[in-house]
């Protein structure tokens, strides 16, 4: 049905071809006559190569759009809900997600040594296997940057390939009511940052200590 683009690619992007009618099946769920992305060969080896496994494909947008998704990483497990009958039965308070061109968002703040609070929107990014990413090609303070004791220069792998990464501790991160300290950032200049409503990325070094469901349906 046409072409599209993903984050991928030398240029942060990678041109990919849309087709409709394709049928998943994810468990005991089938999902009928959905438009899916064909990834390039190339991008999913990239893929591989960043996860440390084969990567066949990516679920997104749409299966998270018409359930609840609860992410239990103790157990290793992927429930589904359906929205019209999920009830949360837990005693955590939740928080509002903000969904913006399909990708989800929660209000963070992050205290760096030194220098002054930044508050903003952060990409929930089920993808990254770090804490927190501070998109520096968005205009961050460079004192920040500066700041934060110990930065270390790290060439890693990243779906754009091996970049040189420069990380550093932040004395606390604030997620509603909770906090975390001394978390490791990267402070990348990812060309797949949307710099007019993101601040950032957190990622599951920090998702992991808990279980996380995600409501879209209900911004939660």
């Amino acid at each position: 049905v046409g072409n599209s683009y993903i984050s991928g690619g030398t240029t942060g992007k990678a041109l990919t071809n849309r087709v409709k009618g394709v049928t998943l099946q994810l468990g005991a769920l089938t999902l009928k006559d959905e438009e899916s992305v064909v990834i390039p060969t190339a991008e999913t080896t990239k893929l591989g190569q960043y996860f440390g496994r084969t990567v066949t494909g990516i679920v997104g947008y749409q299966l998270f759009q018409q359930h609840v998704v609860e992410v239990d990483y103790q157990h290793q497990v992927l429930r589904l809900h359906r929205p019209q009958t999920y009830r949360y039965q837990g005693k955590a308070k939740p928080i509002s997600l903000k969904v913006q061109g399909e990708r989800p968002y929660v209000e963070m703040t992050v205290l760096p040594y030194g220098a002054p609070a930044l508050k903003g929107l952060f990409l929930v990014d089920l993808g990254s296997g770090g804490a927190l990413s501070l998109a520096t090609g968005c205009g961050l303070d460079q004192r920040l940057i500066a700041a934060t004791p110990q930065i270390l220069v790290r060439k890693l792998s990243t779906i754009h390939g091996a970049e040189n990464i420069r990380l550093g501790r932040i004395r606390q991160i604030q997620i509603a009511q909770q906090s975390f300290d001394k978390a490791i950032a990267a402070f990348t200049a990812d060309p797949t940052v949307e710099c007019d409503h993101e601040t950032g990325k957190i990622g599951n070094q920090i998702l992991r200590q808990f279980k996380v469901i995600f409501n879209y349906p209900n911004r939660q």
